[in-house]
């Protein structure tokens, strides 16, 4: 979504968050020592030609693919944010749901996805209940588990007072988290997968010279964006600092992954 290509791409060093997407980029950089990162608008077509590059390949992981019916899964995996779970939201354009609430019957599984970390058994219990008025289908909870602050700026220390920075669709986890150690004295907020330029830059840099002894903080999808070869020069000019995000569960995360596992290896079985 949002990147200046179209078609099948597998991404390469070469490329950049408006070429793969933001997303994507994000994966590669994180992940490109274990696995091969593609994108493509018809995945019909981009499973074979990641076959076809990459005969080693052996899963397919399709992000944001529940309703691409085109293909047929082995295994799916719905997501569902916990400040907003599909059965309180509404078919588009009145909500954010592509289909009816009733069409999570097709996944073999959900994951409350950005759970506060201090997520009590009885709340678990009632969002499980909520969720199987639906579908019966195995419940986890996740969490947002944040890293140290890396440092890809003018700056290797971070200061207590600073400015975030975020183009995310929903930064109140992070605000808050940040709120805890830190003092936030402005959160400068663009929208979701926002495309950054040089202006961009040089509003922050004014910012800064307003409160010469802060840092900005912004996040791992930001900086991917931030570190493009166009703005990198003027971005390492700023004290800047991207968080990393990692995610765990709340609780039985050794059965999900054993879901994950049994599903993998009965496909394999039967190929």
């Amino acid at each position: 979504y949002g990147r200046a290509t179209k078609g099948f791409r597998m991404a390469t060093p070469q490329d950049t968050a408006a070429s793969v997407g933001d997303e994507p980029m994000q994966f590669y950089r994180k992940y490109h020592n274990r696995v091969k990162v593609a994108v493509g608008e018809d995945r019909v077509f981009a499973v074979p030609a990641i076959l076809q590059e990459h005969e080693a390949v052996n899963l397919i992981l399709l992000d944001d693919g529940f309703q691409h019916r085109r293909l047929r899964p082995h295994f799916s995996i719905v997501l569902s944010d916990y400040y907003r779970p599909f059965y309180k939201d509404f078919l588009l354009p009145a909500g954010q749901l592509r289909e009816s609430r009733h069409g999570v019957r097709r996944a073999d599984m959900v994951v409350v996805t950005k759970c506060p970390t201090d997520l009590q058994e009885d709340e678990m219990m009632r969002i499980e209940h909520s969720i199987r008025r639906y579908a019966d289908l195995p419940v986890f909870f996740s969490r947002i588990h944040y890293g140290a602050p890396v440092p890809f700026g003018s700056q290797q220390t971070l200061n207590k007072d600073i400015i975030l920075v975020t183009g995310i669709g929903y930064a109140k986890p992070l605000y808050e988290y940040t709120a805890q150690g830190f003092r936030v004295l402005e959160h400068i907020s663009f929208a979701d997968h926002h495309v950054y330029t040089l202006a961009d830059i040089a509003r922050l840099l004014k910012r800064v010279d307003q409160s010469p002894r802060c840092s900005l903080v912004t996040t791992e999808k930001d900086w991917v964006k931030l570190t493009a070869p166009e703005l990198l020069r003027a971005a390492e000019k700023l004290p800047f600092f991207y968080i990393p995000i990692e995610i765990d569960f709340v609780k039985s995360g050794q059965d999900f992954d054993a879901m994950v596992l049994t599903a993998i290896q009965r496909v394999s079985s039967n190929t």
